[in-house]
């Protein structure tokens, strides 16, 4: 029910009875039927409906085309049947590694072979042996070279010499499992894991296995729509993939190792998070910068700190205050200090109710107590209005219409 589709065509059935006897008849039937459907109407917010997929062909309906439309994709080619991005700079799809030109060595021909752990080279003909086998192992009767580890080797035979340079790419650990926001956005690492001075012989393409629930673009992925999806970074031909999990509200972050944390709230939500032990520990830490002040009780005790997005008990509990985004710093009783990056976006979320002409109904949105909300705000009160003096969203049905209804905490 998500467009509308034209068809028309014909159908005919032909029967010819060939043998009829009184204990035996043989019938023969033709049936021929040509069906054309075009698409003439889907929502100005879709310009695609795919249908269920087999490999990399899918059913599609898009304006103007059939609506048994099958859609394949590939990857554009060179001339020479190479993956390309554009014409001068290739594609991390390509499992051809990267030769330099030939230059001489001696009585020998000498090129530069760039591979990633695990890719193959072939160089032909015959007596090859490495210097390193661990790094880039040979097969000597066919001189098909490949990548082992991270590291050089000189692969040669009588007449030719490769100087192997061998990258083992994998993604960051901390980026292996992504959470992002609808909308928001977070970088996915790749520790390239190169020689140096080899890192732009690399080509890095990024692809998103699910573009619906999150794109990517130079390893900045940014959530569409609730959901997970694999994002993988191609280099030399192999994927390296982070898992990108898409939600609608944030969720606890995990424990953080390193001496940096980075995540997101949404308004009034708390987190208790922690540091490994040995690096940082949250209990009456002292938390400085962008504007944190001291939270003292009735008594004058210290309690936390607080700035105009984050508060932050003496035990280590983030509350989210209002949207925006901080940083600040932590320094536990040791001295050592960690960096909290924290960014409060608010909840975005539509629902739908009815209200009878003349009744009331109090409106609830996700993670947002009412008691905590300042302003409620109606799109139009001919229809719908909010009690002013109440402030705890409580909406009556005026007459006949829609509103759009918000809240401000």
């Amino acid at each position: 029910n998500e467009g509308a589709v034209r068809n028309h065509g014909i159908e005919f059935t032909l029967e010819q009875d060939v043998v009829k006897r009184k204990n035996f008849q043989w019938t023969l039937g033709l049936n021929f039927g040509l069906n054309r459907g075009k698409v003439t109407y889907l929502p100005e917010t879709v310009s695609e409906i795919t249908g269920v997929q087999y490999g990399d062909v899918f059913t599609s309906a898009y304006m103007g085309g059939s609506s048994t439309s099958l859609t394949g994709k590939d990857y554009r080619r060179n001339t020479e049947g190479q993956v390309i991005v554009d014409e001068n700079t290739g594609s991390g799809l390509d499992p051809t590694p990267i030769v330099s030109k030939p230059e001489k060595s001696g009585e020998k021909t000498a090129y530069k072979l760039y591979l990633v752990k695990g890719q193959n080279y072939t160089a032909g003909g015959s007596g090859w042996s490495s210097s390193d086998k661990a790094t880039a192992n040979v097969a000597a009767k066919t001189g098909k070279i490949t990548g082992k580890k991270a590291g050089t080797a000189s692969v040669e035979n009588d007449s030719t010499v490769y100087n192997v340079f061998v990258a083992s790419p994998s993604v960051s650990k901390n980026s292996r499992i992504v959470t992002v926001l609808v909308g928001q956005s977070a970088e996915i690492g790749i520790d390239l894991q190169a020689v140096e001075g080899t890192e732009d012989k690399y080509l890095v393409t990024w692809c998103s296995a699910n573009p619906k629930i999150a794109v990517v673009n130079g390893g900045m992925v940014t959530g569409v729509a609730k959901g997970s999806a694999k994002v993988s970074a191609y280099i030399g031909g192999k994927a390296y993939s982070a898992t990108v999990k898409v939600i609608d509200t944030c969720k606890t972050p995990s424990k953080f190792t390193e001496n940096k944390a980075e995540f997101s709230m949404n308004p009034l939500q708390t987190f208790s998070i922690r540091f490994d032990n040995r690096i940082f520990t949250m209990k009456n830490a002292v938390w400085t910068g962008d504007g944190m002040t001291e939270i003292k009780n009735k008594n004058g005790m210290l309690t936390g700190y607080k700035n105009k997005v984050i508060s932050i008990t003496t035990s280590g509990t983030f509350t989210a205050i209002g949207p925006g985004t901080t940083t600040v710093t932590g320094t536990d009783s040791s001295s050592r200090t960690v960096t909290a990056a924290v960014t409060v976006v608010p909840v975005s979320t539509k629902e739908m109710t009815y209200i009878t002409k003349g009744k009331t109904e109090i409106i609830k949105f996700p993670k947002v107590k009412n008691k905590n909300t300042d302003e409620w705000k109606s799109s139009n009160e001919k229809a719908a209005a909010f009690d002013a003096a109440r402030k705890d969203g409580r909406l009556k049905g005026i007459d006949y219409g829609k509103s759009d209804v918000s809240c401000l905490y």
